[in-house]
């Protein structure tokens, strides 16, 4: 078998506390999550903390994440 190599990569042009701050509150993952776009119906639920996220929907099913601070 042939080997290959595919690579994609994505050029965020923000400051890094900017994105760090997108990424590390789960309630803006909503505006930007390729997961939620492809599933339209899921519901998601965050914890008023931000830390705790909650998923069900028919494309991604069900499941949960938490962060932690170290």
């Amino acid at each position: 078998m042939p080997k290959f190599h595919i690579d994609q990569a994505t050029i965020i042009n923000k400051p890094i506390t900017e994105v760090h701050k997108s990424v590390s509150d789960f309630h803006t993952w909503s505006d930007w999550s390729p997961w939620l776009i492809a599933d339209q119906d899921a519901k998601v639920t965050v914890k008023p903390d931000g830390k705790y996220y909650e998923w069900t929907g028919p494309v991604s099913g069900d499941g949960n994440m938490n962060m932690f601070k170290e």
